[in-house]
């Protein structure tokens, strides 16, 4: 979708616009992601398979936070919990503070000996700009694979969190809400609802379908009255879409015994 002016703006400084440039996602935080381990060889150490969420204040950039202690407390990953249930927050290295707002972030520990790199990280900033970063999927014999089904309840916990967050803003802006996914090219979705085939199933699903973008973003208005559950169903459309897919299968197949149509809830972790 087209990105209204201010936004590109704004994500042109995190390196998420336009969408050719050759270093898209790679920001001073997101290149501290790691890289995944292969699932199918596992003596085999491949690129991250990443993708990132932004939520970006629309309009000229204010400060919406007064003190840093203030947002540090009401931002507990205990209390900021939301559905589908799961862990949300990055929790294992507590919160730190940073010239932008806080950030919380979580260890790769894929990676035996310190200094790890990360496995994921929010950011939540004075101007009431969220990043939230991660490894969204692996590589199986040398082929990335997307969770579809993780990346679904991760975005519709996001909006969940985003919500939140205006309640406690200084003239709570309007958002645009972006999901950002480099290095795209050939890659596949895995981690799909009840019913379906997985790509890894000694009997895959066919055709095996393949995304044919180098890079993936997908962008849209943030209104007061969206809900989690309508942001999942429309991202899941366009994640499907952008893999070469008509159906969204992170959804339990419809002749599932386990809640058809619903997200599978055993299969919603990364």
């Amino acid at each position: 979708m087209f990105l209204p002016r201010d936004v590109a703006r704004y994500l042109e400084h995190w390196c998420y616009h336009p969408i050719g440039r050759q270093d898209f996602g790679q920001n001073f935080l997101s290149l501290r992601l790691g890289k995944s381990r292969d699932r199918g060889n596992r003596e085999l150490n491949s690129a991250a398979v990443l993708a990132a969420l932004s939520a970006v204040p629309r309009g000229r950039p204010v400060e919406r936070v007064d003190t840093l202690g203030d947002l540090s407390a009401w931002l507990n990953p205990d209390r900021r919990t939301y559905e589908p249930k799961g862990r949300w927050l990055p929790f294992n290295n507590g919160l730190t503070y940073t010239s932008r707002g806080l950030l919380l972030y979580e260890d790769d520990y894929e990676v035996k000996d310190p200094p790890r790199p990360w496995e994921r990280y929010v950011l939540v900033a004075r101007d009431g700009y969220v990043e939230d970063a991660r490894k969204a999927g692996f590589p199986f014999n040398g082929k990335p694979y997307y969770l579809f089904a993780p990346m679904v309840a991760w975005i519709q916990r996001f909006v969940a969190f985003v919500t939140d967050l205006r309640s406690q803003l200084e003239a709570a802006p309007d958002y645009f809400i972006v999901l950002s996914m480099w290095d795209t090219e050939s890659a596949g979705l895995g981690g799909l609802g009840d019913g379906w085939r997985e790509p890894w199933d000694p009997i895959p699903y066919e055709p095996s379908f393949r995304c044919v973008e180098p890079r993936v973003q997908i962008a849209r208005p943030f209104g007061v009255d969206d809900t989690p559950d309508g942001w999942g169903t429309w991202v899941a459309e366009r994640i499907a879409n952008s893999f070469g897919e008509g159906q969204a299968r992170c959804f339990n197949h419809p002749d599932s015994k386990s809640a058809p149509g619903e997200l599978p809830m055993d299969k919603l972790s990364f």
